[in-house]
């Protein structure tokens, strides 16, 4: 029997870094919080911004028109545009992540919310450009611009059209939004080619495309 008596060294019991055995929590230690917003919290963000938008168009049915953007009701027109288009881009995440298996629905949402970025620089040009510049301005601008000009049907017409086909086909988008989207880009199509029917079909319209959203996401949630 050795004289000597056995120690039990603390380094044996510890693991190596990188082992992956022998760890523990320490008292007291908390795991870090994801505060990146939940499928919930963006399917919402995008029933809230489909509804701003829509709002922001039923406004345009108020009586009177200064032609600058001017008038209280034309103004928050146009900020609730602008504001319903960004919390569209903000939730059109809860979208993209129930098209992991559809490229075409993916692309869909990336050019609609593409589409979106053009429509907050519309707002921002109606409410602080076109009363410094005027229309006639504001047509130079856009001749100057014509290389945007050209990518934005990409974002306006493309992308919602695939986004609705996707979300038909793989049950992301409910029939009826999938449809309504669908027929307000159709409008906007009838829009261009008879301009006496601009006003009420891009208020119609508009109004069409932002309940559709709101209705994406409120289906979403799940």
């Amino acid at each position: 029997m050795s004289a000597t008596a056995p120690v039990t060294t603390t380094h044996a019991m510890q693991s190596t870094p990188g082992s992956g055995e022998g760890t523990a929590t320490a008292p007291g230690a908390r795991e870090r919080r994801d505060w990146r917003p939940g499928q919930r919290a963006k399917a919402l963000t995008l029933a809230v911004g489909g509804f701003v938008y829509a709002v922001s168009h039923a406004l345009h049915l108020v009586p009177g028109h200064s032609g600058t953007t001017s008038l209280p009701h034309e103004i928050a027109a146009q900020v609730t545009f602008g504001l319903g288009a960004v919390l569209i881009m903000a939730g059109l995440g809860s979208l993209m992540s129930k098209f992991r298996h559809s490229p075409t629905g993916v692309l869909g949402v990336q050019l609609s919310w593409f589409g979106m970025l053009f429509i907050q620089l519309s707002a921002y040009t109606q409410l602080f450009i076109l009363p410094v510049v005027g229309w006639d301005g504001l047509h130079e601008i856009d001749a100057l611009a014509w290389p945007v000009g050209l990518a934005a049907p990409l974002g306006v017409f493309v992308g919602p059209v695939l986004l609705a086909i996707a979300g038909l086909r793989h049950r992301v988008v409910p029939v009826a939004a999938a449809i309504g989207i669908l027929v307000s880009v159709a409008g906007l199509v009838v829009m261009m080619l008879v301009p006496e029917l601009e006003a009420p079909m891009a208020i119609g319209t508009s109004i069409l495309l932002g309940l559709s959203y709101a209705w994406a996401g409120l289906a979403a949630r799940r």
